[in-house]
């Protein structure tokens, strides 16, 4: 298989547990990340982690398997034709999200990936 840009959307129901985890799956998968930027999802406590990699469509399969299991996380799309499913875990974040959170989030994105 050849190396190719791939998308993977993580959405979830809290940020800051969601965020260091998925940092540290990407992180120890040593992938050439091209970006990961975290946006609002539909609700209130809505997040959705934007991930492009320049990987195989079975690495990223594979990183799509561990962030599904990710308290929090609430479905996981990827580009790759090898992962496609989404699934409900029950909200355990009990915090109310604000943009106070979202800026936080940002500086662990950069602090992860320096």
């Amino acid at each position: 298989m050849k190396n190719e840009t791939l998308t993977m959307m993580v959405y979830a129901n809290e940020n800051r547990n969601v965020l260091q985890r998925l940092t540290g799956i990407l992180n120890r998968s040593r992938l050439d990340i091209e970006s990961l930027n975290l946006g609002r999802g539909n609700g209130p406590n809505d997040w959705c982690f934007h991930v492009s990699v320049n990987t195989e469509a079975q690495v990223l399969s594979r990183i799509a398997k561990q962030a599904e299991r990710i308290v929090g996380v609430t479905s996981v799309h990827c580009s790759s034709q090898l992962f496609r499913r989404s699934f409900r875990q029950e909200d355990t974040s009990s915090e109310e999200q604000n943009p106070q959170h979202v800026s936080h989030a940002q500086q662990l994105i950069r602090a992860n990936f320096r």
